[in-house]
Order: C-alpha cells, then sequence, then structure tokens
C-alpha cells in the first residue's frame, strides 16, 4: 500500500514541475513586445522583481500559478 501511495506521489510531482515549466516557458496572453513598448526597462526589471519576491514569500504561491504570474 505505502509503495502505491509513493508512485503516486512521484507521479504527481514530476507531472506538477512540467506543468510549471511550461507555464514559466510560455505563459499565456503575455506579449512581451507590447510590454516593451509600454514600459521602460528599468520598470520591467523592478515589475519582474516584485513578481519574483511574491511568489517567492507567499505560501500558496505554486497553488495557482496562472493567476500570480505574469
Amino acid at each position: 500500500m505505502f509503495s502505491v501511495f509513493l508512485v503516486y506521489l512521484m507521479f504527481t510531482l514530476e507531472v506538477s514541475s512540467r506543468i510549471y515549466i511550461n507555464y514559466r516557458a510560455n505563459p499565456p496572453n503575455v506579449v512581451c513586445s507590447e510590454l516593451l513598448g509600454s514600459y521602460s526597462e528599468q520598470e520591467i526589471l523592478y515589475l519582474a522583481g516584485l513578481e519574483y519576491l511574491f511568489i517567492k514569500y507567499d505560501a500558496t504561491s505554486l497553488g495557482n500559478l496562472q493567476e500570480k504570474i505574469s
């Protein structure tokens, strides 16, 4: 019984990590060229830093990534 749970846990972690990596590589509805036209490079760096800190220190940041990552 424990081995079945362990296999399930490993499978779930693998699938979750692949979804996370794919999401970070290709975020939906974000057009980088429009961001570069709307914000200066300094503003983009500042906003990216804020987003990183929010995700890093939010206890539920891995729960619903789509709402938290631009």
